[in-house]
């Protein structure tokens, strides 16, 4: 009897978080401690992790970004109109706020209070599947 390959072999759901990603992420929160503990929990995970605590500080670093991780509400500015104005190639939202009073019902979002891993989850749920609809609340 021949062994299974292991690359064939499913990842259990408690070893998704275990993935590593190298992508560019931009951080986006007008709370300080908010946007330091995002960036490292994604450091972490192995991300290239860059932050800004204002949507004008956020469109002066330019650009492309694999993910630009966005609160919704701030007061210079909010992440849906900073989504419009930046260079990325996946946006998520993050709020305290019901979704559906923020954004449009098909973008990504993620409630808060989250958990490291479902953060983990939800950022490489969206680089691992491409084809991930829009739509998909995370």
């Amino acid at each position: 009897e021949t062994a299974a390959d292991p690359d064939e072999l499913p990842v259990p759901r408690e070893l998704e978080t275990a993935r590593r990603g190298h992508e560019r992420i931009l951080v986006v929160d007008d709370e300080k401690i908010v946007r330091e503990l995002l960036a490292r929990m994604l450091r972490d995970q192995g991300y290239d992790v860059h932050v800004a605590g204002s949507a004008r500080a956020a469109r002066a670093l330019g650009g492309p970004w694999d993910l630009l991780l966005t609160d919704v509400v701030m007061p210079e500015g909010d992440g849906v109109k900073l989504s419009k104005q930046i260079e990325a190639r996946h946006v998520m939202f993050i709020s305290g706020y019901d979704q559906e009073a923020l954004v449009d019902p098909d973008a990504t979002f993620l409630q808060k209070p989250f958990s490291r891993d479902d953060l983990a989850r939800a950022v490489r749920r969206l680089f691992d599947d491409e084809r991930t609809p829009a739509g998909s609340s995370l």
